[in-house]
């Protein structure tokens, strides 16, 4: 895919700042359960717990959410974001003023002191205020400016409260500490916006008209999801004392990389079914559903298992002896993350099935407020985290089976059973063995530290063993993995789908086809759905401009997961992530590479340098032609590893005669009644025809073509007619091509 530099953004700077930013956070609780009391930090849970939520109460989720949406819509979509800048405003000033109406009441309902009660309203404005600039700047293309804004404040805001809390160990100057940078954050945001335009006073009604009829749907349904996460704490912050809130919320642990892990393959899945879909590959989807729930499970079960088993010894790392009764909720709220495994809105959101997912949320939140309330008032803090959970399986599990439903998909299609099994069962067995090494360590902290990384490192390496016995005891035949950049119509792309039916047919080998640049294929072009009814199963990646590292880990992967004997690597973008991945894999895989030309020598000097380098690393080569395998003599690979194997069409011992030609010909355009030049073509079928046959591509020579044509003398041009055959796969190649031919001789 070739993107233009200009537009090209990258998302480095945003992720690695605002990982800075999240580990800060992170950090944050841990100091000061060490330096205030279980009550004062109970308080500051309830406090932040609010202050989390005050966007998505306030309804400002989907101005939000919109300015991504509006930043691509030019002059129009500027003036948006201009009213978006005074719409949240506007928000953040009527919740401050409905916050400050009802700090009494607020400050009873929680057992605060009446001065949280107005740090909370000021703390709300800020909260709702402060969001405006960071997303702003990213979306206006100030990725650096933006991602900078964030993690400054964020890393400023916590360290200033540590050093708060140190120095004074009172929870009134950390939240005095918190509201005052909250303030300034937002006051910073704003005038910087207003200095590079991105806030401004519009009066124009229609503008704010369009930017509600976006915002007012997204933020509804953000105001509806904060039950099905939230609907626990918000009861029980008003049901048990600050202490019993602080412990049952620590207990309730965040683990960013977990999150972070399931958002990253949802990020990546959605877009990739999306497609898949559009281009009618069902299978396909399937396949990358499936993969994505494997994925998530590598990771996830392994690590449900280690916070159920080593609980206790986490939370008095963590946060001392005296919070370790949050281990017991820490044991029930680990099968929160386990939920995560199960993608359950992935395929609708693919599908653009937006009344879907809004009325699944609006179902689910009653119902998971519902449940809390139910279980609360029976069982406690117990039976609220137990609401909470059980309504989340509901739902995706619902999710699961609507996925089903409405695709067509049998459960072992998109549900990777084998796999859970497997992790599942590796978890069980090494839990059991870690419980039962607790006895001999007197500190379960030592416990912890000896026990948590073997059972890490047992679980790959079982996980590998495993694998591998149940690859070689149900796959008999050896399987290849031919690998192509492109699945475009092409002469290369046409060999790889005939090679790989060929190889099919026969039985001997598992055939599985990788495309890394295969996504966005232009027109009717595509050769997947060819691949598909020849029962060939193909990947598609689509990589990003340049080299991809990820191409590289994702062969890796797969020549581990699917046991590849073989890799058949065609052209030299091909070969290069094919001997990467050869190097650092731990499967052991022969590679065999085919190079069908060398036409990109010319082009810079680095893929000579490549051309000499990586075919070192295959252990067969294979040329389609004489000429190609001199030049990898001149490149001084040796001859005996380098095998001509020609392509091409074979041409008849002898010519037909004008009889044969005449039929055949005649033949050609009845077939071609209903085709829009067939007319053309039968005015001119007594001429000599010079075929031109490719897809229509610079370096296929149709405008060669065309001079050779020129130089031909005006007699030979009126007895012949130059016809060109192929797909457009560039619609702009196309378009010249039709006018160079219209000023042609």
């Amino acid at each position: 895919m070739t993107t233009s530099s200009q537009t090209l953004r990258s998302h480095w700077p945003i992720s690695i700042l605002s990982s800075i930013a999240a580990v800060v956070n992170v950090l944050l609780p841990l100091f000061l359960v060490r330096l205030l009391q279980p009550a004062e930090i109970g308080t500051f849970k309830i406090f932040f717990l609010y202050l989390t939520l005050a966007p998505g109460l306030a309804l400002t989720t989907g101005l939000i959410n919109g300015l991504a949406f509006w930043s691509g819509k030019g002059a129009v979509g500027h003036r948006a974001v201009q009213a978006t800048a005074m719409s949240l405003l506007l928000a953040s000033f009527v919740s401050f003023i409905l916050a400050l109406c009802l700090r009494h009441e607020i400050a009873s309902l929680f057992g605060w002191q009446d001065c949280y009660g107005l740090l909370f309203a000021l703390a709300v404005l800020g909260t709702v205020a402060s969001q405006f600039f960071e997303e702003a700047a990213i979306c206006s293309g100030r990725i650096w400016t933006g991602a900078l804004f964030y993690s400054g404040f964020e890393i400023f805001r916590t360290s200033a409260i540590v050093i708060v809390a140190v120095l004074t160990r009172s929870l009134t100057a950390v939240l005095i500490t918190h509201t005052c940078i909250s303030l300034l954050k937002a006051l910073s945001g704003y005038l910087a916006g207003w200095h590079l335009g991105l806030a401004a006073f519009i009066h124009d009604k229609s503008v704010y008209y369009g930017l509600l009829r976006y915002a007012l749907p997204v933020s509804l349904a953000g105001l509806m999801a904060i039950p099905l996460t939230y609907a626990d704490q918000l009861i029980l912050s008003a049901y048990i004392p600050a202490s019993e809130f602080a412990i049952y919320a620590i207990g309730c642990l965040a683990i960013p990389p977990l999150f972070i892990l399931e958002h990253a393959i949802t990020r990546v899945l959605i877009p990739q079914m999306s497609s898949a879909f559009n281009e009618k590959h069902s299978s396909q989807a399937a396949y990358l559903y499936h993969q994505a729930v494997t994925d998530l499970a590598l990771l996830l079960v392994p690590a449900v298992a280690g916070l159920i088993v080593f609980a206790t010894p986490i939370i008095e790392i963590l946060f001392t002896s005296s919070y370790s009764e949050a281990s017991k909720y820490l044991v029930f709220f680990s099968f929160n993350y386990l939920l995560l495994i199960l993608p359950y809105d992935a395929v609708p959101r693919a599908l653009g099935q937006g009344t879907w997912i809004l009325k699944n949320f609006l179902v689910f939140s009653i119902l998971a407020l519902a449940l809390c309330l139910i279980l609360t008032k029976q069982f406690g803090p117990f039976g609220a985290l137990a609401g909470i959970i059980l309504s989340k399986a509901l739902m995706r599990g619902y999710g699961t089976f609507y996925v089903k439903r409405c695709t067509g998909w049998a459960f072992r299609d998109f549900i990777p059973v084998s796999a859970l099994t497997r992790f599942v069962l590796i978890s069980l067995v090494l839990s059991l063995l870690s419980l039962g090494a607790s006895h001999y360590f007197k500190d379960p902290r030592w416990w912890f530290a000896v026990c948590a990384p073997l059972f890490a490192f047992s679980y790959f390496a079982a996980l590998l063993i495993w694998k591998r016995k149940a690859r070689h005891q149900a796959s008999p035949s050896p399987r290849v993995l031919l690998l192509s950049q492109y699945l475009r119509v092409g002469g290369l792309e046409r060999m790889v789908l005939n090679l790989a039916s060929q190889l099919q047919n026969n039985r001997r080998w598992d055939v599985r086809v990788f495309c890394y640049d295969g996504l966005n294929i232009g027109g009717n072009a595509g050769l997947i759905p060819e691949f598909e009814k020849r029962g060939l199963s193909v990947e598609t990646h689509q990589k990003g401009r340049g080299f991809s590292a990820a191409v590289v880990f994702k062969l890796i992967k797969k020549t581990m997961r699917e046991d590849i004997s073989v890799v058949h690597s065609h052209d030299l973008g091909a070969l290069i992530y094919a001997s990467l991945a050869k190097v650092f894999s731990p499967q052991k895989f022969k590679l065999v590479h085919t190079q069908h030309s060398f036409v990109h020598l010319q082009n810079k000097w680095r893929y000579r340098l490549y051309e000499r380098l990586f075919p070192r690393l295959a252990d067969q080569i294979i040329v389609v032609s004489p000429q190609n395998f001199d030049t990898y003599r001149q490149l001084g690979l040796a001859p005996s590893k380098v095998k001509i194997i020609e392509n091409g069409v074979v041409l008849p011992p002898k010519t037909p005669c004008f009889n044969q030609k005449a039929a055949r010909r005649e033949a050609l355009l009845e077939s071609l009644r209903d085709h829009p030049l067939q007319h053309k073509l039968a005015l001119c079928a007594e001429s000599y025809w010079i075929l031109c046959l490719g897809r229509i591509h610079p370096v296929k020579g149709q405008m060669r073509a065309l001079e050779l044509w020129k130089e031909l003398s005006a007699e030979t041009r009126k007895s012949a007619h130059l016809i060109f055959v192929g797909p457009g796969e560039l619609e702009s190649e196309a378009t010249l091509l039709k006018n160079a031919i219209l000023s042609a001789p």
